[in-house]
């Protein structure tokens, strides 16, 4: 398992499960691959460099749920290389849609009834701030208007997940 602090979430369009698999790809000195780790192809990794000879090779852990990949990275701009991957792998253009929570911020909604939520700030234009607790851990969660997705740094897998599941749930709960 890696260290995590921050994701994104990106939701994919007509790709199916069946059409997943690992897949390099490389043109004009540029370098894209995606990994999976597993059967099921819930986890694996993207990499990606513009330059694979002389440049830096970016490598990006990911999860995914459905149609859903939670990208573990703090550039938002990131979510692109996953389209293209996924774009060359299929043969087609991929639509993806970075899920974010809107601007401004709506204040009406309520976090009060989910039990791992001890406090709860919302910044119009910044974004949301939670302190959770989950598994005895309190754990500071952010969720920012640009997609962005931070927490308390973690390695414990159960805990990432619930971390994340719980970010889910509140940005598609301000999206409905």
């Amino acid at each position: 398992m890696f260290f995590s602090s921050n994701a994104i979430v990106v939701e994919t369009f007509d790709v199916a499960v069946k059409e997943l698999k690992n897949f390099s790809y490389g043109e004009n000195g540029k370098f894209l691959s995606i990994t999976f780790y597993d059967q099921n192809k819930s986890t694996g990794e993207i990499h990606w460099s513009n330059s694979f000879e002389f440049g830096t090779m970016n490598i990006i852990n990911f999860y995914r749920i459905d149609n859903k990949f939670i990208l573990f990275t703090s550039s938002v701009q990131n979510h692109e290389y996953l389209k293209i991957v996924l774009s060359k792998l299929v043969n087609r253009d991929v639509k993806i849609n970075l899920l974010k929570i809107p601007l401004p911020v709506p204040t009406d909604t309520l976090f009060d009834s989910f039990e791992e939520v001890r406090s709860f700030e919302v910044d119009e234009y910044f974004g949301l701030s939670f302190i959770i607790v989950i598994e005895g851990k309190t754990i500071l969660l952010k969720i920012y208007t640009n997609g962005l997705i931070t927490y308390t740094l973690t390695d414990n897998e159960e805990v990432l997940r619930k971390i994340l599941d719980l970010a889910l749930k509140f940005i598609l709960m301000i999206n409905e």
